[in-house]
């Protein structure tokens, strides 16, 4: 306590110390650990009051609230600021952050999403009250914007923002598809060399673990919007450059989450693993329905080699048999409801009882009716 006093008092811009940051992941674990039901409320509450965290955060979504609504107040003294003719950029920038200061300071607020909607929204506002040229280079000033807002607040999906604008900014100067994606790439790549290594903070382990998900589809999906991949796309072609990348990216990922045994590198090969399917997806020339099972037997057996080869593992990534569940019971009585329900889908249609046609009055439906 004595530290955070003195953090307080002697830094310009205080925030949360290691141990404090660590407090507080620790109290956010065991909220969920109670809510997964493996402690129970007595472990929990003994848990956060053995650690104390003087700082106050909320939940995520929660948070998200508070920023959102943070953001509508600060484009309200925006527009209030133009209303009377006042320097509205400077004075909405010095109005937000100083609250933003004075709350992380005084309140100790620090992950309630108010103060990163203050911090973010000045500096925002700096940037909207300058004169637009149209110029690729403004996402470089968006970007900058996000980088600082996110460092001051250590808010990892703010310095993720700030990546994804840059490569935002390498697709539209270039009007080409590999730029993007190898900033992309590489900067995810540099994210798992650093998950490789225990951080002390755990906001900077959070930041390398979003960057190193999202950023290859941020590369990936910023180059195909470009020039040249939609002319691409409309050739209904593949890039072999793309696909090399791509699948250079999958293996190395996949071959440090094995090292590391991290499940959020697995989860980042994966999806690269998906965008590989989806950019090779026009290379064969079959039907869909031969793609489905072709892919279906693909992932069939993958999932029986894995199984083989981590069945006798006791560390690390391994598999464990589990009961069917309510959801699978759930979907199988789904499917027997459906049969029922439409029989005709799953009988012949030769057992159907005949329709009589014709008139009432003799044939060829003189009456009228039918």
């Amino acid at each position: 306590m004595n530290e955070s006093v003195q953090n307080l008092a002697v830094k310009p811009f205080p925030s949360p110390t290691v141990a404090e940051e660590r407090a507080a992941e620790l109290h956010r674990s065991a909220g969920a650990w109670r809510r997964h039901r493996l402690i129970t409320l007595a472990e929990r509450n003994a848990i956060r009051q053995s650690v104390i965290d003087p700082w106050r955060h909320y939940d995520l979504a929660v948070s998200v609230v508070f920023f959102f609504l943070t953001g509508l107040g600060v484009t309200a003294l925006f527009g209030l600021c133009e209303l009377l003719h006042f320097p509205k950029g400077a004075v909405t920038a010095i109005l937000s952050i100083g609250a933003a200061e004075l709350l992380i300071r005084r309140a100790r607020f620090f992950g309630t999403g108010i103060e990163s909607g203050l911090w973010l929204g000045g500096l925002l506002a700096i940037i909207f009250d300058l004169p637009s040229s149209g110029r690729p280079e403004a996402l470089l000033v968006f970007a900058a914007a996000f980088g600082i807002a996110g460092l001051r607040v250590r808010n990892a999906l703010m310095g993720t923002v700030a990546v994804i604008l840059v490569v935002a900014y390498a697709a539209v100067k270039t009007h080409a598809e590999w730029p993007p994606l190898l900033v992309g790439i590489s900067v995810a790549i540099a994210a798992a060399i650093a998950l490789q290594r225990v951080w002390q903070r755990p906001s900077s382990e959070h930041w390398f673990a979003a960057l190193v998900l999202v950023m290859p589809t941020a590369g990936y999906v910023a180059g195909y919007f470009s020039g040249a991949a939609s002319q691409r796309v409309v050739a209904l072609d593949s890039s072999w450059a793309v696909t090399a990348m791509l699948l250079l990216t999958a293996v190395l990922l996949m071959g440090m989450s094995v090292r590391s045994r991290d499940r959020i590198l697995l989860i980042a090969g994966s999806l690269v693993i998906g965008l590989l399917i989806f950019e090779n997806r026009n290379r064969f020339p079959w039907s869909v329905e031969a793609k489905c099972i072709a892919g279906g037997l693909v992932l069939a057996a993958i999932g029986v080699a894995i199984s083989r080869l981590l069945a006798a593992r006791t560390d690390g990534f391994v598999v464990t048999a589990v009961e069917a569940g309510s959801y699978e019971e759930l979907a199988q009585m789904g499917g027997a409801l459906l049969v029922v329900a439409h029989p005709a889908h799953a009988g012949s249609q030769t057992d159907a009882e005949p329709t009589g046609g014709g008139g009432g009055f003799g044939g060829g439906g003189a009456s009228g009716d039918y």
